[in-house]
């Protein structure tokens, strides 16, 4: 009798347990799932992501998933299937790093917020690898406002099918084939293209949504890029490209996989009208549907190759239009030139790997900001050239003992008045450099090091030969430890051997790098040192002699 009640309890509970989940929200918060995670039998249960980071099991079935604002989960090689509709909340992602999928039967959603005001524009670019209408994504937008970048000639484009007629602030307008893209540079047909940027107006509620039935861009995503003859903004190459991803894009990551093609990306800030630029080696990401430009280091024009986003790109985390994180892996100084509120930065970047001329790996080129405030290095390219503007100069270190490098400025005020030059930061530079700006016309020179240095201008013209930038070594002079010391000092099997002669012992022994940073001391009274490091030795008076050589 007890073996048949516990067989029916038990057949019971196979029909009641699927009935007590059917329709139970899973959500995943502060690292855990409540009531439960997700499997291949929760088919009828909506999820919600209020975490980041999330690694949901593989094999899930679920009907609705939503990832809340700033929240994010992880794929790696799993799959998921969502049978009804996925929704991106704004700053939220997901990151795929391997050969996994998320499956979705129904409509995904994914809002990014931008500009709230008409009269500022973001650059947007589209999440989804299938059919994606423009004006249908920017509802209520001017048609004459949505711009796409057309690199074969350098020149602005609309991206619909001609001929096409539609109404812009009142007046009939009809786009023709001279006014869309063409057939090299891209498909004119009203729809995204994957990895293009689109310049947009902004809206009131400041939010877009990009809505599609089709599957989100995944895996390797190949974006074309074009050279041409035709100079604008001191360059003749920019591409007007965007991450095609739901998530972001880590910039060091992607200019290491296409550096035989781009050394620099360029983002737009709708709010300043001016650009933010990262470079070889920046630990800064750029954001889910966000557009911005390359330009390409080689001299030819047509079509240059291919540009690759790679899911080892990806990153989980997500913001509403750039965001920088900490890390640099090379040294660098920041400088600003600013007035009224608004700057424009640039910087000097100190690497070994770097060329003291033009360097097409660390130089990148001056992207003209709207609002007109531009500053600059100028770098002479060739004597065929001359000098141009860049954002980027690349130099090897200043190490040799008072050693000057001088690098030139370029200055470019909207109109006359008054300016400020400083340097904002500086990463993994030695204290022992000097950094010193000159103005010529007034005869002065500023330790930027100390504070900023304010200006003036007579009118909005630009400054070529006004400002030049000192960077000098200034570790001191050491002069050869002579025999009269007693002092041998020799290396062998990697080892710096410091032994004395006679009766002389050594009370104090300090090693120094060549950037003068201390890297060995000892005030141990020895007759010898073996000492497993190198650099510069700064020797201190061997006892009982009061007197002090270094080398």
């Amino acid at each position: 009798m007890i073996k048949t009640l516990t067989k029916q309890i038990a057949f019971l509970l196979l029909i009641v347990s699927p009935l007590l989940n059917y329709g139970q929200t899973l959500t995943y918060a502060s690292g855990s799932w409540s009531p439960f995670a997700p499997s291949g039998s929760t088919g009828t249960n909506d999820v919600i992501i209020d975490d980041i980071n999330c690694n949901i099991p593989n094999g899930s079935v679920m009907n609705n998933l939503t990832i809340n604002s700033g929240k994010s989960i992880r794929v790696g090689s799993r799959s998921i299937t969502v049978n009804g509709d996925l929704t991106f909340e704004t700053s939220s992602s997901y990151s795929i790093s391997g050969s996994g999928s998320v499956t979705v039967l129904g409509t995904t959603s994914f809002s990014v917020v931008g500009n709230s005001s008409d009269s500022k524009y973001n650059v947007w670019s589209t999440p989804f690898s299938g059919s994606l209408g423009i004006l249908g994504t920017f509802p209520g937008a001017n048609p004459c406002d949505i711009y796409v970048f057309q690199a074969t000639d350098q020149t602005w484009r609309a991206d619909y099918s001609a001929p096409f007629s539609t109404t812009c602030n009142g007046t009939s307008v009809t786009f023709t084939s001279a006014n869309v893209i063409n057939a090299t540079d891209g498909v004119a047909d009203g729809n995204f293209d994957v990895g293009r940027g689109y310049f947009a107006p902004g809206n009131v509620t400041s939010t877009r949504t990009f809505t599609s039935t089709s599957a989100l861009n995944n895996g390797t995503i190949n974006v074309p890029v074009y050279g041409s003859s035709v100079a604008i903004a001191g360059g003749n190459d920019w591409n007007l490209i965007g991450n095609p991803y739901p998530s972001t894009v880590r910039v060091g990551d992607f200019l290491s996989t296409n550096s035989s093609l781009i050394n620099a990306v360029y983002i737009y800030n709708g709010n300043t009208g001016g650009f933010i630029t990262w470079g070889t080696g920046s630990s800064n990401v750029i954001p889910a549907c966000q557009g911005f430009y390359v330009e390409s280091t080689s001299a030819t024009d047509g079509f240059l190759g291919n540009l690759q986003f790679l899911n080892s790109h990806r990153r989980t985390s997500n913001t509403s239009f750039y965001k920088t994180d900490s890390g640099t892996v090379v040294s660098r100084a920041y400088f600003s030139l600013s007035s009224n509120g608004i700057s424009d930065q640039i910087q000097v970047i100190f690497d070994d790997d770097c060329l003291d001329g033009f360097d097409k790996k660390y130089d990148a080129r001056k992207l003209m900001n709207d609002h007109g405030l531009n500053f600059a290095t100028l770098i002479e390219v060739d004597q065929a050239i001359g000098y141009e503007p860049f954002v980027f100069n690349g130099v090897k270190p200043v190490s040799n003992n008072n050693e000057t490098k001088t690098i030139k400025f370029f200055v470019k005020p909207p109109s006359a008045g008054n300016y400020e030059i400083s340097l904002d930061s500086i990463n993994s530079i030695s204290p022992n450099l000097d950094i010193k700006l000159e103005d010529k016309d007034n005869n002065t020179f500023t330790d930027l090091r100390q504070g900023t240095y304010s200006f003036s201008t007579q009118n909005g013209d630009s400054l070529s030969d006004r400002f030049f930038l000192h960077l000098t070594n200034t570790v001191t002079s050491v002069d050869e430890i002579t025999d009269e010391l007693n002092v041998s000092i020799f290396t062998a099997n990697n080892l710096i051997n410091v032994n004395t002669i006679g009766e002389t012992t050594i009370s104090k022994i300090e090693i120094y790098d060549v950037l003068g940073k201390n890297i060995y001391g000892s005030t141990k009274s020895l007759d010898n040192y073996m000492i497993n490091v190198s650099g510069c030795l700064l020797y201190t008076s061997p006892s009982p002699r009061d007197r002090q050589k270094s080398r």
